[in-house]
């Protein structure tokens, strides 16, 4: 993973995470791409609320000895959370952390992103 960045849509609070995948190998490869949001303040959340989540991810082939362009696009609906007492979706806010990688235990990027 290399050359990790996210832009932000002023009107929205969509996302578009971009990692270069480079494939050292002699062998073409595919590989997902995941991305995992964090909320850095943990204050007030419910106590089941998890540490972070899967809010997107692409599967990119890459062929041998090359490098590959990924995008995951995250929308608004991916920073949310569902609250029980009001039986309503919860819009994040403040500073969410998104971590870059194979999976949840495998994160190679972290980028802070404000809503």
């Amino acid at each position: 993973y290399a050359d990790v960045s996210v832009e932000s849509a002023l009107a929205s609070s969509s996302h578009h995470v971009r990692v270069a995948l480079n494939n050292s190998s002699k062998r073409d490869g595919v590989q997902v791409v995941q991305v995992y949001a964090h909320q850095v303040e943990r204050n007030g959340l419910p106590d089941d609320e998890p540490d972070q989540k899967l809010v997107g991810w692409v599967r990119v082939e890459v062929a041998a000895g090359s490098t590959a362009s990924a995008e995951v696009h995250l929308d608004d609906y991916a920073f949310r959370t569902w609250d029980p007492s009001t039986r309503a979706w919860v819009q994040w806010s403040g500073d969410i952390e998104l971590r870059i990688g194979t999976s949840s235990r495998h994160i190679a990027k972290r980028l802070l992103v404000q809503l």
